[in-house]
């Protein structure tokens, strides 16, 4: 045998290591120098001769030992122990797409380097790669400017010496891989999100115990090949449990230790008085935080008098909870398990099983603590099927929040006060409107409190008829902004987020965040830091897709529910000056607009002075005169009527539909027509441009654009993008041919949503430009 087969045959040689960018284990020899994703035989073989396996307690950061034949625990490491680690059991090895958002390509994630001691194949930032060679798109042979629907004909005196209808040209369109181009980035599940779907379609649950049950089917097969996976030999097998603090009755007692402490069932049991000291005896140096932790459980049960509504000590529970390190959430637990037990008002203790739910929902407790020991005993020797009803939903939740992990933002009072009634949470969707130019129009749906915006999204498509789903998603938004939101995120978090009555004292989130980032990289006067006022969720187009040239997307034009949304939507950018108008569009869309509401052109009814009080629905807001009632106001406003209503007498015959087809045709051809617009700020790489730019991601490519003044500074199309990507903090983008490139680095926390939005527009152009060569 070999020097190397000798040194890859001796398990003392190997070492597991975590990759923390890939979340992934591997293995590396230290004697050869290499590394490894799949576990070495040698350490499969040494497993199976010793009983001791040795772990690190993931809440303590320590290694405790313990014997697989008799269930032995300890944290001394036992004699003779030849250091056999437990079987490393990390996530499934990327998909292809996943492997490159992490940076591990196929290739690094089966073949090991041989260089260093780094994980195999290394990681970079996340970026999207696009082939060495470009591809063209094959023509379209409706690139000669014909379309499905009629053509507005307008021509008239002022318009004279303008360009007909543009046609438009095929492009090239680079894109990173031809099998990963529009595919959603998130980093959750969606064929279980649609299955999710598809039971709520099936089931249709109208209580909250209904739905988490149902969420907990549709896990629960996920959670069990998951658990196959594992060693089974270290089933069931944890750190050593947490002890309990001594509690005396006394003053006395408890100062000098005198007397006998409580055992457990009566430490556990129901107290009307505040507790002296912390349960667990690790969270002793936190006693006077689970102390207040007490009190505002008493106070959300009723036992101690408050002037705050019960949902307002729910929070502070949840939102220190989250702050708080770990082994004080079991403290919580712990604290509502005690005060459950045996309470002498059947009242009392049903807000503390709400209150259980309010925190399962939040976050989970450790295995340690055993809760799913005591929701099963409050089951089967409770009397009261209110409590027994709690037990069961807690007990169900125990296996949910694992799989959901913990949440984000503190729940908002609607979503506690659900809970206390064991009822759905019933959200209000605002929707561009079809009479006005604002989000007037709305659609509720219920939630529970782990429902994604991904999972909202699929019950508006079902509630709202829409065939073709891609384009729309769920924006947060008042009535001046709109900002997309990521997939994964719980729509509840989104609302919390608005939140801003904790705004004197510091934030989930930005605890959460300023954990990872380094002094150094904070700046007080950051404005990227500053989130708007949303005041509701709209649901509306994400990608606005043609419907017309080349690009147009044939499913697309068949769901006229969809066409509906994408014209409302443009009518209310337009009229309230949200996108750049070319000027001599003004009064065509205005016409169009006016067919669409009023029908066909009747002269006894649309005679002169018909728009002068009405101008506003038709004519965006900022080319309307400051003062209507002045005599230049006037005047605009009545040569406006005249260009409006001679274009409205040519359309006649035109119905709705093909009306709105035209007046989408027109302002897609604008150049900031559909783009979602993002705060980015960039260092220096850009000298004459400001340091906080919008960057607009549209149908037709990058924009960047001056926030101030709204100008816009640079644009680059698709066939100008070579690659693009992201990491957490960062959105990168390379621009040029094959040539030159210019790699633009902007700081934004949404670089991943940045990210799929370009895979699903150059997506979609592909797929036009393919469908078209078939005709």
């Amino acid at each position: 045998m070999s020097d190397k087969e000798a040194a890859l045959a001796d398990p003392k040689a190997w070492k597991a290591v975590l990759d923390k960018k890939t979340n992934r284990y591997y293995y590396y020899n230290k004697a050869t120098q290499t590394t490894q994703w799949n576990e070495p035989e040698a350490l499969k073989a040494q497993r199976k001769k010793s009983p001791w396996r040795s772990r690190v307690d993931p809440k303590t950061g320590r290694t405790y030992y313990y014997n697989k034949q008799t269930k032995e625990v300890s944290w001394e490491k036992p004699e003779g122990f030849d250091g056999v680690p437990a079987k490393i059991t990390a996530p499934k090895q990327p998909k292809p797409e996943e492997a490159e958002k992490s940076g591990a390509t196929p290739e690094t994630a089966t073949q090991p380097s041989m260089a260093s001691h780094s994980a195999p194949g290394g990681t970079v930032p996340s970026t999207a790669r696009t082939e060495d060679a470009r591809e063209t798109l094959p023509e379209s042979k409706a690139a000669n400017g014909r379309e499905d629907f009629q053509k507005a004909a307008f021509s008239d005196s002022e318009d004279e010496g303008e360009k007909k209808h543009r046609t438009h040209r095929n492009s090239q369109v680079t894109f990173n891989n031809k099998d990963d181009v529009g595919k959603d980035g998130g980093q959750f599940d969606e064929n279980m999100i649609e299955s999710f779907d598809k039971a709520l379609e099936k089931h249709n649950p109208t209580s909250l115990a209904a739905m988490i049950q149902l969420r907990h089917n549709i896990y629960r097969k996920k959670i069990r090949m998951e658990a196959e996976e594992e060693d089974s030999e270290d089933e069931g097998v944890g750190a050593p449990g947490y002890e309990l603090t001594k509690h005396r009755k006394g003053f006395l007692n408890r100062v000098f230790r005198l007397g006998k402490a409580h055992d457990a069932d009566q430490l556990l049991t129901f107290k009307k008085s505040l507790i002296k000291k912390s349960l667990l005896k690790t969270n002793r140096q936190h006693d006077e935080q689970a102390i207040q932790m007490f009190k505002n459980i008493m106070s959300f049960m009723g036992d101690r008098k408050s002037s705050k509504a019960p949902a307002a000590h729910a929070r502070k529970i949840i939102k220190n909870a989250l702050l708080a390190p770990i082994g004080m959430r079991d403290e919580i637990f712990l604290q509502i398990c005690k005060q459950t037990h045996l309470h002498p008002n059947i009242v009392h203790c049903l807000e503390g099983w709400n209150l259980m739910i309010v925190c399962l929902f939040s976050f989970p407790p450790s295995k340690n603590i055993k809760v799913s020991e005591y929701l099963k005993k409050a089951i089967q020797s409770s009397n009261s099927t209110e409590i027994k009803e709690r037990a069961e939903l807690a007990r169900v939740l125990l296996d949910v929040i694992e799989s959901q992990g913990e949440r984000q933002e503190i729940p908002p009072e609607v979503e506690v006060e659900a809970i206390r009634q064991m009822k759905l949470i019933e959200l209000e969707i605002r929707m561009p409107d079809d009479a006005t130019n604002t989000n007037n129009a709305k659609v509720n749906i219920k939630v529970d409190p782990f429902t994604t915006v991904k999972e909202a999204e699929q019950m508006l498509f079902r509630k709202l008829g829409l065939q073709f789903t891609q384009a729309f998603g769920l924006f947060e938004a008042n009535d001046d902004l709109q900002d997309v939101l990521a997939g994964n995120r719980r729509v509840m978090d989104v609302i919390s987020s608005w939140d801003k009555s904790l705004e004197d004292e510091e934030k989930v989130t930005d605890v959460h965040r300023s954990q990872k980032m380094k002094k150094s990289q904070k700046r007080k006067d950051d404005i990227l830091d500053l989130k708007p006022d949303y005041k509701y969720l709209l649901f509306q187009a994400k990608l606005s897709l043609r419907t017309s040239g080349p690009d147009k997307i044939d499913d697309f034009l068949k769901d006229a529910k969809a066409l509906k949304i994408l014209y409302n939507q443009a009518k209310r950018d337009v009229l309230q000056s949200r996108i750049q108008p070319e000027e001599k569009d003004v009064t065509r869309l205005a016409a169009l607009k006016l067919q669409v509401d009023e029908g066909d052109f009747m002269p006894d009814i649309h005679r002169a002075g018909f728009l002068i009080k009405n101008m506003n629905r038709y004519v965006p807001r900022d080319l309307l005169p400051k003062s209507a009632k002045s005599k230049k106001g006037e005047a605009k406003l009545r040569t406006y009527e005249q260009k409006i209503m001679h274009k409205y007498e040519k359309l006649k015959g035109f119905t709705p539909q093909i009306a709105k087809r035209n007046y989408l045709d027109y302002v897609e051809r604008w150049q900031s027509y559909g783009a979602l617009w993002f705060e980015v700020e960039q260092r220096k790489q850009l000298k004459s441009y400001p340091d906080i730019l919008k960057l607009g991601i549209s149908p037709n490519g990058i924009l960047l654009q001056n926030p101030e003044d709204k100008e816009i500074l640079d644009s680059y199309a698709y066939k100008e993008v070579v690659t693009w990507g992201h990491s957490e903090s960062k959105f990168i983008l390379v621009v040029g041919d094959v040539v030159q490139q210019k790699k633009l680095v902007f700081k934004t926390p949404k670089g991943e949503l940045m990210r799929n939005l370009i895979h699903s527009y150059i997506h979609f152009k592909v797929q036009s430009r393919m469908q078209a060569a078939k005709k």
